[in-house]
């Protein structure tokens, strides 16, 4: 089936830029979901949608699937469903084609309500968002991701930033591993945030990590207030990386395939 080429606002990124994008998805109605945003995906995409089986899963795959190729279009004169990707190292995805293409790099996740993409030229890039809970199951596993430093900024907090600081660690370590490409394989208790009164971030990485702190830039960020959202760009050392939100509405940019 052919799908008609979306008219899209190009964007302009700059070598010293990166683009989050974020796609509110809770209220899409699963019927128009699965009829505007499957026709987006490549074979494989559409097979591991199919595969899942929880309701809620297939519907954030979709949502954030069809952000990613969404966003991807802003920058080339590029259909959606014209982008080849494929696993790089480590398994992370990287576009392989149109060959005409610029060198983009992205980082994708998505939680329950919402779905985010990162994108640069020819830097690393992580990014991922958590919904908030009750926190038990990140309270659960701070044992096991965070480092000492962590672990008494965290009991030098009140309950209500306590919680709040433990998604902020999660959601940054969750950036950064995906940034890197190394994902959880690296001892995530080597690797130590420390955001500061004024909400600067720093990062220590342990001598098993093999990276420096130093080439790293990241964001917090609270896109609604049950979200939360760390990116990871990777930049030469001393050099400012402008990481800027925008938000796409799926339902207003792929209503043309209903």
């Amino acid at each position: 089936m052919e799908v008609a080429r979306p008219i899209l606002v190009m964007e302009q990124l700059g070598h010293a830029q990166a683009h989050v994008w974020l796609a509110f998805c809770e209220n899409l109605p699963e019927a128009w979901l699965v009829g505007a945003c499957t026709p987006l995906l490549d074979p494989e995409e559409r097979r591991r949608w199919g595969r899942l089986r929880l309701s809620a899963d297939r519907h954030q795959y979709l949502a954030a699937h069809a952000l990613l190729r969404v966003a991807l279009s802003r920058y080339a004169d590029v259909a959606p469903q014209e982008w080849r990707l494929r696993p790089g190292a480590a398994g992370k995805p990287e576009i392989a084609g149109p060959a005409a293409a610029p060198p983009l790099r992205f980082s994708l996740s998505h939680t329950r309500g919402l779905a985010a993409c990162i994108v640069a030229l020819e830097r690393d890039v992580g990014v991922d968002v958590e919904a908030m809970g009750s926190g038990a199951e990140v309270a659960e596993a701070a044992e096991q991701f965070l480092a000492p430093a962590e672990r008494a900024a965290c009991d030098a907090l009140p309950p209500g930033a306590r919680r709040e600081r433990l998604y902020e660690y999660w959601t940054l370590k969750e950036a950064y591993v995906k940034g890197c490409g190394r994902g959880l394989s690296l001892p995530l208790r080597g690797i130590a945030f420390e955001i500061d009164a004024s909400r600067r971030i720093r990062v220590a990485l342990g001598a098993g990590i093999g990276d420096s702190g130093e080439d790293w830039q990241f964001l917090l960020s609270e896109p609604s207030p049950a979200h939360k959202l760390a990116a990871a760009v990777r930049r030469r050392r001393g050099e400012a990386v402008a990481i800027v939100e925008r938000l796409l509405a799926l339902k207003d940019l792929t209503a043309h395939l209903e």
